[in-house]
């Protein structure tokens, strides 16, 4: 099975929690991870097993040197353009936390962006699954079911 690589912006709380879970699976595979500051690329290297040569400060710089398929953005909502443009510009697929962005008409630039690309472009509430991680298990399971099948009641689940 070919590996998807992914670049990992933003070491926060969101990609914290999101990593263990992604590391499960067997399609995963850590490209790169960028973050501006020196402690949470130092932790990412200790948790991710990373040469140096994966760490970087900047995006751009990143997506000059990796090979990556896809793009988790998971930065403060102010830099979400920026970083999701350049990564569509790179022609990676991009998972961004919401919101997208904070203004609609760039949201709707990156959208089209995509489209003509031919691109994913996908954005994510992870908060909800953060949330339910922390909670005791047969808690989390109870409220992750109700919460699934208030989705697919609604139809957002087929």
């Amino acid at each position: 099975m070919k590996k998807i690589r992914c670049i990992i912006v933003g070491m926060g709380g969101l990609s914290m929690h999101m990593v263990p879970i992604l590391l499960q699976k067997v399609w995963y595979e850590t490209a790169a991870v960028v973050d501006i500051r020196e402690e949470a690329l130092a932790k990412a290297q200790s948790r991710l097993s990373l040469r140096d040569n994966s760490l970087f400060k900047n995006l751009g710089e990143a997506l000059r040197k990796v090979t990556a398929d896809v793009a988790i953005i998971n930065t403060p909502s102010e830099l979400h353009y920026e970083q999701t443009k350049a990564a569509l510009g790179a022609g990676l697929h991009v998972l961004v936390a919401k919101p997208i962005t904070n203004d609609y008409e760039q949201a709707v630039e990156l959208v089209k962006i995509a489209k003509e690309q031919g691109l994913r472009l996908t954005v994510g509430d992870f908060t909800f699954y953060i949330m339910v991680d922390s909670l005791p298990k047969p808690i989390a399971m109870s409220s992750a079911l109700k919460a699934k099948k208030e989705h697919s009641d609604a139809g957002a689940f087929t």
